[in-house]
């Protein structure tokens, strides 16, 4: 704004210096001369301003409105985009605490999966070694039917041997007069 003034001051008295240099310096200024271009320039510039007032004026005005709607818009913007800003934060904040949230809920349950998880192993360990011990009990209990049956079967081939090595032949047709006479009986 001071430059601008500074410019119409020196615009106003440029005129003055130069219709008071003279192109021939030898004759003197005539003061009415002067006065008369004095007068003139207030006429031109007086007229000038008196037309332009107006339309200055209004173009001023316009644009002081202008400027105060583009202070007004540029205010509202501000406190929408601070609005924006501060929801954008209590967003990103609900955010965070919905991820850590998140995290918590993941880690109680992946504690609970890990658990439920050894829960099942160890029942599936007492099933197995269960499974195991039956077995172990099974094959235990053919082995000692087999090691019986070979116990029953040793024991009657030495029966055999020691009744063959005892027994003569009139004892044998002793026992089997014997078992024929059972037979009788049993028949009847």
């Amino acid at each position: 704004m001071r430059q601008q003034y500074r410019i119409a001051v020196i615009l106003c008295v440029l005129p003055f210096m130069l219709f008071m240099s003279s192109v021939e310096e030898h004759h003197a200024a005539n003061p009415l001369e002067f006065l008369g271009k004095v007068v003139n320039f207030l006429v031109l510039f007086g007229g000038l301003a008196f037309l332009l007032y107006k339309p200055a004026k209004k173009f001023l005005e316009q644009r002081a409105l202008d400027i105060d709607r583009s202070l007004t818009e540029a205010k509202g913007s501000r406190s929408t985009a601070e609005h924006r800003l501060e929801e954008s934060r209590k967003r990103v904040m609900a955010l965070s605490e919905e991820i850590s949230r998140m995290d918590e809920d993941a880690l109680l349950a992946g504690r609970r999966e890990k658990d439920d998880i050894l829960l099942e192993a160890s029942e599936d360990a007492a099933r197995i070694k269960e499974q195991a011990q039956l077995e172990v009990d099974m094959l235990s209990r053919a082995r000692l039917k087999e090691l019986k049956a070979y116990a029953v079967s040793l024991a009657a081939e030495q029966a055999l041997v020691r009744i063959q090595k005892t027994i003569t032949a009139k004892d044998h047709a002793a026992l089997i007069d014997k078992s024929i006479e059972k037979l009788e009986k049993l028949h009847d």
